[in-house]
């Protein structure tokens, strides 16, 4: 049978947080502080507890493992959104736990969107004089990001409704 101080121990270096401790035992009323007294009274360094670490208990029941998101995530090129659709929680619930295993988020901007440069721009709006739909419909964005980016590369739209031939 294993102490409470062994089993604090175990279960802390298993990567759970003081206060997923707490929570895992505060049916008798245990508090985040005093699980902190007795790590340190059994020579445990405790962690920052502004540095997470390891996914929470509510992360954990809804399978977000190291595994799952290595698989899901970064294999399968899933988005948090679907993730977070298919478990029944937040997109930031899915993120927070990427987040919390050391797993790298992809950046914005690596999809479509990222074909936006100035040039194609150029090429396809101003000098094909093609709308900012169909230019949307083909690279598989919006129009409003087909407009930030022309705002952003400083090219002027045409008014509303005026197609070029």
């Amino acid at each position: 049978m294993t102490s409470y101080a062994e089993w604090l121990e175990h279960a802390y270096r298993e990567g759970r947080s003081v206060n997923d401790i707490a929570d895992e035992v505060q049916t008798v009323g245990t508090s985040p502080a005093a699980i902190r007294a007795v790590m340190r009274a059994q020579g445990l360094t405790v962690r920052n507890s502004r540095i997470p670490y390891g996914v929470t208990v509510h992360q954990r029941r809804l399978g977000l493992t190291a595994e799952f998101l290595q698989r899901e995530y970064v294999e399968a090129g899933r988005t948090t959104y679907d993730i977070a659709a298919e478990l029944g929680c937040s997109r930031l619930t899915v993120s927070d736990a990427l987040f919390r295993l050391g797993i790298e988020a992809r950046r914005h901007g690596r999809g479509p969107a990222s074909q936006l440069t100035a040039e194609f721009l150029q090429r396809e709006y101003v000098e094909a004089g093609r709308t900012m739909g169909d230019i949307a419909d083909e690279i598989g964005t919006s129009p409003v990001n087909i407009m930030r980016a022309m705002r952003r590369h400083g090219i002027a739209s045409r008014p509303r409704g005026v197609r070029l031939q």
